[in-house]
């Protein structure tokens, strides 16, 4: 009896552990299914594929035994790297094969999915935004990517304690400072034009001191440690980095000895010297702050042999090729577009450049032999408002875009006030980003304004823009000074009687940035018939603005004589008949001064006028010359407009409106709802025939950098 009691004990411990095994195993098969449903659940309805990638790995590991289970998740894990675009699926994929051979679903799939991502991609270019003023909150001018793609360089303004060296780590997002220098205290200065040492662990910069006039170029480690290793002899000469060669021992450098000579040449660190490679006379009057970029802009070979350089002659640049071995400069290409900015590949087998050889500026790139000859014809590389070829780096093409958006805008207003009584609304007008200087005819019923249609250099129109609906006209205008979007036209008018629109400026002709004296025009364009005339005004200025006469055979124009040293006329306002060429001075300052608008009443009995170097805003009887009113720097440089009645000023000056009375000199001001648009400044502001509305134009100055991978693509 007793046995059969120890019997019977043994027998129930051994089936309680069957069962207990059993019921564990049941547990573990269901946390299997529940954990694949649940990674499929992050998968397809939340697409967590990271979270969903996290639980299959746990059903392999955990449950190695259940290899139904175990296997459709290995596959999962596959699918999700492969949504997620990592290589780690081949080796997903690769796992089924080899773990789990006796489940041919499985393997079929799994084999399919292989074939098709061991298949090589054509490649493709593929445009990255990596920097834009807007969202990253700080300006970096001057920029160079790093050899590594990782980081940003350039000159930060307005952030830190003064104009110093930083970059932008890409990675990161983190804003990195190199130096530290004030605006102001002993031994302090400004940079300018950073470049990158070959291994990205050092910097060149150039450095302007406040005590010391000479121009120095330093270079410094990313920690700050910095040194000069070379300082100009004369306080007018400038030197700057453009690139190191291999080896980081020597500088490529533009120097520019008293404003006459620009000197392309070697920057010896150890040594401290330059040595001349070509060199270039400057052009008489021609500016060159804060460097000469617009006159020449180099790139060395990546083996160093080799230096590609655009020079800019006559309103043209072309591009050339320097041999260092024999100092041999040649052109790179036969052509009569305008090539600018050459970039070197960094295998040295292409170049890049910009081009308006397709009729609007655009990326090209020719191919390139070891011994710095073309290998073939120049081909397209992609199209885009990009002002500069940064550099070219393994990771890709750094390119920077600067532009000015600018658009016109109608915003009503209190007739008696002028306080605004709406949002300012843009005016429906295509295309958008490239319209400016609005002003309303005598009858209030048009708009006129100057637009960059067809987005090419130079071409601009003039919009004859009716309010009530009806045909918009567009009349080409001769060719004005400035780039594509703003052109140098300050004065765009109406002549008093409505039957055309004016404007002034200088002959296209003239150099870029010159100081000569110049054919200055006025450009008049007769509504009826579309022509253009214009009358050489034959002034000794260089920068002038006008406005008509009330009788529409006269005009009013400001000398003023910027840059010149040795002038006989006198600056002030000028009033001018242009039948007979008689002059009267309606103004004349006691000491030189600039106009850098004038504007009359709408009656044409007053004038007002910015003068600038005492910064006040003056009213005068035109009849007289007498000084009506005079108002401290109401807002400069935002020109004034009147109101229809002649009794008060207008300016808008960012979300800020003032309204000026000429009879008490009071001054109100109230504030602008701006926020439907983004805006830095206001261009020109004009008030209706009829006061019920201002008509202005917003410009937003947009600067962003990009990164081209894949820059070119193999046939």
């Amino acid at each position: 009896m007793k046995h059969g009691r120890i019997f019977y004990w043994v027998f129930l411990t051994f089936l309680g552990v069957i069962l207990l095994v059993s019921f564990q195993h049941a547990l573990s098969q269901e946390s299997a299914e529940e954990l694949y449903e649940a990674a499929l659940f992050k998968k397809e309805s939340e697409g967590d594929l990271n979270g969903a990638i996290q639980i299959l790995l746990k059903i392999v590991q955990e449950f190695p035994g259940d290899k139904k289970i175990a296997g459709k998740a290995q596959l999962q894990i596959g699918m999700c790297y492969e949504k997620l675009g990592k290589e780690e699926a081949i080796e997903a994929y690769e796992l089924v094969l080899r773990n789990y051979s006796d489940q041919p679903d499985l393997i079929t799939t799994a084999r399919a999915r292989l074939a098709e991502l061991k298949v090589p991609k054509k490649k493709e270019q593929s445009l990255s935004r990596i920097y834009s003023r807007a969202d990253d909150g700080y300006l970096l001018e001057n920029q160079s990517l790093s050899p590594d793609g990782t980081k940003l360089l350039g000159i930060n303004i307005g952030e830190g304690p003064g104009q110093n060296v930083a970059y932008k780590d890409l990675v990161t997002g983190e804003l990195v400072y190199i130096t530290y220098f004030d605006w102001e205290g002993e031994g302090h200065g400004v940079t300018y034009n950073p470049v990158w040492s070959p291994d990205g662990k050092q910097v060149a910069f150039r450095f302007d001191g406040w005590k010391d006039p000479l121009q120095e170029v330093w270079i410094s480690d990313l920690k700050g440690k910095s040194q000069s290793i070379f300082q100009c002899e004369a306080k007018d000469d400038r030197i700057y980095p453009v690139e190191w060669f291999p080896g980081a021992r020597k500088i490529l450098a533009i120097h520019i000895i008293q404003k006459k000579l620009i000197r392309l040449g070697i920057l010896s660190v150890q040594e401290r010297t330059f040595s001349l490679l070509h060199e270039i006379a400057v052009q008489k009057g021609t500016k060159l702050n804060p460097n000469a970029d617009y006159i020449i802009k180099a790139d060395l070979s990546p083996d160093g042999k080799h230096i590609v350089f655009h020079e800019h002659k006559e309103g043209i640049g072309n591009i050339y090729v320097l041999d260092l071995a024999g100092k041999a400069v040649k052109p790179l290409m036969d052509s009569v577009a305008n090539n600018m900015q050459p970039c070197w590949s960094p295998d040295g087998k292409h170049i890049a450049f910009m081009s308006d050889r397709s009729g609007t500026p655009a990326v090209w790139a020719i191919p390139m032999k070891k011994n710095g000859n073309p290998d073939g014809q120049p081909f397209f590389l992609r199209e885009g408002r990009y002002n500069r070829l940064i550099n070219w780096t393994q990771k890709g093409l750094c390119l920077m875009s600067w532009m000015n958006i600018l658009d016109v805008f109608i915003m009503p207003v209190d007739p008696q006030t002028g306080e605004p009584t709406g949002k300012p609304r843009q005016l429906e007008f295509r295309p958008t980003g490239r319209n400016t200087y609005p002003v309303w005819s005598p009858d209030g019923e048009q708009l006129a304004f100057l637009s960059n249609l067809n987005d090419k250099w130079g071409e601009l129109y003039v919009v004859i823009y009716p309010l009530s609906g009806g045909e918009v006209r567009k009349f080409k205008a001769p060719s004005t000074r400035g780039d594509r979007i703003v052109p140098r036209v300050a004065d765009l008018r109406w002549l008093p009687d409505g039957s055309g629109i004016s404007y002034s400026g200088n002959d296209p002709q003239t150099p870029m940035g010159s100081n000569d004296v110049v054919d200055f025009k006025m450009y008049v364009l007769k509504l009826d018939s579309g022509e253009w005339n214009s009358w050489d005004l034959n002034l000794e200025v260089n920068i002038s603005h006008t406005d008509w006469r009330g009788d529409g055979e006269g005009i009013y124009y400001s000398r003023y004589l910027q840059g010149k040293k040795n002038y006989t006329l006198p600056t002030g306002i000028v009033e001018r008949d242009l039948k007979t060429g008689d002059e009267r001075y309606i103004y004349r300052p006691e000491k030189r001064a600039g106009f850098p608008s004038i504007r009359c009443s709408r009656d044409f009995s007053k004038m007002a006028f910015y003068k600038i170097f005492d910064w006040k805003l003056i009213v005068i009887d035109l009849k007289s010359g007498e000084k009506l009113q005079e108002f401290e720097d109401p807002g400069f440089p935002a020109p004034p407009t009147w109101s229809p009645d002649g009794k008060k000023l207008m300016i808008l000056n960012h979300d800020k409106l003032f309204v000026l009375s000429i009879e008490d000199g009071s001054r109100k001001d109230y504030d602008v709802d701006m926020s439907s648009f983004p805006q830095n400044g206001i261009r020109v502001l004009d008030w209706s025939p009829d006061g019920t509305k201002v008509a202005f134009a917003g410009t937003h100055k947009k600067l962003e950098s990009y990164l081209l991978r894949n820059v070119i693509l193999e046939k």
